[in-house]
């Protein structure tokens, strides 16, 4: 089995796994405000730190700076911003509303309501992406993750060279390192 391989089933296994359960030891201050109308909705406390302690585990398995073995233990034990996310900015809308604010609408099947777009700025590499043999993973400098809090799983992602304009767009959650 190769490395790539590997890493997709380890990623995959881990976030079926969940954040809930590190929840509470998550230190980071989260505040929500009002921006926008209609595809908001106002997630629990609960949800905001599920949510943003698996965005964390995922924008750490996508640090360039770590190697692939390092990126897997980063992500298992990760429960705070890596060094490689400068910027946060997370949104409260509905599926369809967060692939349309990311440039893909109609990519998340209509069942998934209330979902939380996480958009970070920094330094990212695709590990999960498939690429031809000898191929190198894409990278980026934007990643775009979609929570859904009734899985707990990120169900869409993006990794982009600028980020999209999301004043306006859903529930403003302010998301501090």
């Amino acid at each position: 089995m190769n490395a790539q391989r590997v890493l997709r089933s380890r990623l995959a296994r881990a976030v079926g796994l969940g954040a809930l359960a590190l929840a509470g030891i998550a230190a980071f201050s989260l505040q929500q405000r009002a921006s926008g109308s209609g595809t908001s909705w106002t997630p629990s406390p609960l949800q905001i730190t599920s949510g943003t302690l698996l965005v964390q585990r995922v924008s750490s398995f996508d640090n360039p700076a770590l190697t692939a073995d390092q990126a897997v233990a980063e992500y298992h034990t990760a429960t705070t911003w890596p060094s490689n996310v400068t910027s946060v900015v997370a949104v409260a809308l509905d599926s369809q509303g967060a692939m349309a604010a990311i440039g893909t609408p109609g990519a998340v099947s209509d069942n998934v309501a209330q979902v939380i777009l996480f958009q970070m700025t920094g330094d990212f590499i695709a590990r999960g992406a498939s690429t031809p043999p000898g191929g190198k993973a894409p990278t980026s400098t934007v990643l775009q993750l979609i929570y859904d809090p009734a899985t707990n799983n990120v169900i869409g992602s993006g990794y982009v060279d600028s980020p999209s304009p999301l004043s306006g767009v859903g529930m403003r959650l302010s998301v501090s390192k």
